[in-house]
């Protein structure tokens, strides 16, 4: 006995059209899974950024020290509160500022370093920035 008039879906189409929806649907969810990841890289770079032009302007507001840092003591990492969910530390370098003289003028290179280990899918990757200045 067969129906006459009804239209419909045969099993096969189903399948083939909940897989295709399927596919679609990971693809779009993997595209918002890496927009998340490369969002949290971009705010942890301005993070590191920003300290490090804060540190920068320290220094340089400090002005020509004799081959010292004005407001660093010593080479050793500073830890930065904004970046502490993945162990961002600062340093400077290079340590002691090194000094140039070019046409009898004497300038103070000055520089940071920021690290932070940033958190992948499986594995945590190290990140750096670091920024050199020339201080007259």
């Amino acid at each position: 006995m067969r129906l006459t008039g009804k239209k419909g879906l045969t099993l096969v189409e189903s399948i083939v059209s909940i897989f295709l929806l399927s596919t679609f649907l990971v693809s779009l969810l993997g595209a918002f899974f890496i927009s998340r990841l490369s969002l949290d890289l971009a705010k942890h770079r301005f993070i590191a950024m920003s300290v490090i032009k804060k540190y920068i302007e320290e220094e340089t507001s400090f002005g020509f020290n004799e081959g010292t840092y004005g407001t660093v003591t010593s080479s050793a990492d500073i830890a930065i509160p904004e970046l502490s969910d993945v162990g961002g530390i600062i340093r400077p370098e290079p340590y002691p500022p090194t000094i140039m003289t070019v046409d009898s003028s004497s300038f103070r290179i000055i520089g940071f370093a920021v690290e932070w280990q940033e958190k992948l899918i499986n594995k945590a990757s190290p990140w750096r920035e670091k920024v050199v200045v020339y201080v007259q």
